[in-house]
């Protein structure tokens, strides 16, 4: 004991970080072992390369400890007294391998989980040394704690910070960015998740969070006031709509989702519109894409400042708008006169005063632009409502 506690201080004295120090641990207790953040999400593993342990390969493949075992360790009783016992408790519930655990803790706050894989019986020594892994363990964190939690959320917290509509302007929003390295891709989404039934006290939205969050094409995930947001590369939606929630053991999920964006600076309004399409479309269907409760969005601002107003209207229409401001022409009309001659182009065309063949050549160049290529009556309405609301704040 008295040497494990010098190898221990040695390795704080020289600043070999959390590698250094489970590298100790190891070669002292020859077990398999791995720390883990407060989510049950790994931070760090060593040994393990021939254990067959189905528990170990499962949380091995996966870089996180499954919902399944999580509700064993609760019923069973283990994670209630690992984490008030102060120091380490073994898991003897099932047969075979008992897992010693125990939670590392600075200051009355939870910053790690350790978990030793018993290959050989454990001794009351194993135990003392990881009582004393735990402890330079804590003081290892509080080195750089909360940066701790910082180099492994960094786009967490980035994405908490945009959500909570704490950055001012976008120039904050791309240092921010920069500073955190965040993953960004040209065409994005967000998924707004929440769920209805089928909570434990296991799957909680932390743990969705850890679980989405490392699925295909997710570039960053985040919990907060109960819901989970994930955005995603837009290459992978239709994996996403076809999969999501991946996992049967979820509950029943409700999902809302945001319309595609392309930069970090929308991230805020796209979050507005999946929080939106979540509650619009509550109840009706697991999935709800905010194009869907478009026209209900629209109607309840209706009475928000321009800024607002133009951030919620149909990106086709406000292209329209952004062709017709640069080059003269009158697209944005145009389409608003055939809506109201039902799409009859001959009405329209005097309506407008125009010759037919103008009239045909405008409604062509309309259907170029993407989200107005079929006219559908449900692109139509979509675009009459925001043609009306631009009016309406530009009056």
């Amino acid at each position: 004991m008295h040497k494990a506690g010098e190898i221990f201080l040695n390795c704080l004295a020289q600043g070999v970080g959390i590698k250094g120090l489970l590298k100790s641990a190891f070669e002292l207790l020859q077990m398999p072992m791995h720390i883990l953040d407060p989510s049950f999400l790994e931070l760090e593993r060593i040994g393990g390369e021939d254990l067959q342990d189905l528990r170990w390969l499962e949380y091995r493949d996966t870089g996180y400890i499954s919902e399944v075992q999580l509700r064993r360790l609760r019923t069973s009783g283990f994670l209630e007294k690992v984490q008030t016992a102060g120091e380490p408790v073994v898991d003897k519930s099932i047969p075979g391998m008992d897992v010693i655990g125990c939670d590392v803790y600075a200051r009355g706050k939870l910053l790690a989980r350790l978990g030793i894989w018993c290959i050989r019986p454990y001794t009351q020594d194993d135990l003392a040394i990881v009582k004393v892994f735990g402890k330079a363990l804590s003081a290892e964190l509080q080195k750089s704690h909360p940066s701790y939690l910082d180099l492994n959320r960094q786009s967490e917290y980035f994405l908490n910070k945009i959500i909570s509509n704490q950055i001012e302007t976008d120039d904050m929003v791309n240092a921010l960015a920069e500073r955190y390295n965040v993953k960004k891709t040209p065409q994005m989404r967000l998924f707004l998740v929440r769920q209805e039934t089928g909570g434990d006290g296991v799957s909680t939205p932390e743990y969705q969070k850890n679980r989405l969050g490392r699925q295909r094409f997710a570039l960053m995930a985040s919990s907060l006031r109960g819901l989970v947001a994930v955005v995603i590369d837009n290459k992978g939606f239709s994996t996403w709509m076809e999969s999501f929630p991946f996992s049967p053991h979820f509950g029943e999920l409700l999902c809302g989702i945001s319309r595609e964006f392309h930069s970090l600076e929308s991230l805020f309004e796209a979050y507005r519109e999946a929080e939106a399409a979540l509650r619009f479309g509550e109840g009706k269907q697991v999935c709800t894409l905010y194009d869907e409760v478009f026209f209900f969005d629209l109607l309840s601002l209706s009475g928000n400042t321009r800024g607002d107003i133009q951030k919620l209207c149909s990106p086709s229409i406000l292209k329209l708008k952004e062709r017709d401001d640069s080059t003269g022409s009158s697209l944005m009309e145009t389409l608003e006169v055939y809506i109201l001659n039902s799409g009859n182009m001959k009405k329209t065309a005097e309506s407008l005063n125009i010759h037919y063949n103008t009239m045909k050549y405008r409604m062509e160049t309309i259907k170029q632009t993407p989200g107005l290529e079929s006219l559908s009556y449900l692109e139509l309405f979509k675009a009459y409502l925001s043609i009306l609301m631009l009016k309406k704040n530009s009056g």
